[in-house]
């Protein structure tokens, strides 16, 4: 269970830095249209987006520095 409100409080976080459905963002040298908000997949937090040079859908693991800098425990520094 605090597995789960602890992806929770991450994925909120991450929609407010604009990781949030209908957002642009640029990510592994590319360009995405997000089709999604960030919701958990497998050990990580991952968007439904489209390529936007493509037009190709696809799933995006987000990369783990991403993640650090919203983990709860970074959350609250000073």
């Amino acid at each position: 269970m605090d597995r789960d409100n602890g992806f929770s409080e991450m994925c909120d976080r991450l929609k407010q830095l604009g990781y949030a459905e209908s957002r642009q963002i640029r990510i592994y040298g590319q360009e995405f249209e997000l089709l999604s908000n960030p919701f958990p997949q497998g050990r990580g937090i991952a968007v439904k987006a489209v390529l936007r040079r493509t037009m190709e859908a696809r799933i995006l693991q987000l990369p783990l520095p991403v993640l650090q800098m919203v983990q709860p425990h970074h959350a609250g520094h000073k």
